[in-house]
């Protein structure tokens, strides 16, 4: 019977923590694992990440400037099963999304499940606080901003607003089924 890990993906520096669980199939690949990544942490795919092995080697798509990383090798996520490094409880491996904002994440077995029948695979079943905004500057301009949205009177509390188009920002929310929609859209480019 197919095995589904149970993992827990973690942004790393994020306080209070911003963590996602989620289950998918281990015989998927990193490249289906980067796109559950990037539903649940509401991000739109627009920037290169990477699934560090060691400093010399990764898993990804091949650079797209091959002189810019020419001291490391790559293994193709697209061809790379979850089961080959993530296979037993407590396995556990780094991914980095968007080499500027330098999102980085802890992505952790927490269990090993037998598939149900009944229930759709990738899927988002829990969850604690708001993903930072794409392009917001990394953690330290998250937390900028998180302190902007606090105070109606602070210098650029107008200037996100108006950059995200909201009055509110909520950074505890968790919508567990608009994630699972966005999981649906974009684990099939």
């Amino acid at each position: 019977m197919l095995k589904i890990l149970k993992l827990k993906i973690i942004l790393i520096n994020s306080n209070p923590k911003i963590w996602r669980e989620v289950l998918i199939p281990i015989d998927n690949t990193f490249e289906d694992l980067h796109y559950v990544i990037q539903a649940v942490m509401y991000w739109g795919n627009y920037h290169l990440h990477e699934f560090p092995l060691t400093e010399n080697k990764y898993i990804g798509d091949e650079p797209p400037n091959p002189q810019s990383r020419i001291d490391r090798s790559y293994l193709k996520e697209s061809n790379v099963k979850l089961e080959k490094y993530l296979n037993q409880k407590g396995d556990s491996m780094k991914y980095i999304y968007d080499f500027g904002d330098n999102w980085r994440h802890e992505v952790e077995v927490i269990d090993i499940l037998e598939k149900e029948d009944s229930r759709e695979y990738p899927v988002c079943v829990d969850g604690e606080n708001a993903s930072p905004p794409e392009d917001v500057g990394g953690i330290s301009g998250y937390n900028q901003m998180l302190e902007a949205f606090s105070d109606e009177n602070h210098p650029d509390y107008e200037r996100y607003k108006e950059w995200l188009g909201i009055e509110v920002y909520d950074a505890e929310r968790v919508d567990i089924a608009s994630i699972n929609k966005k999981i649906k859209e974009l684990s099939n480019p």
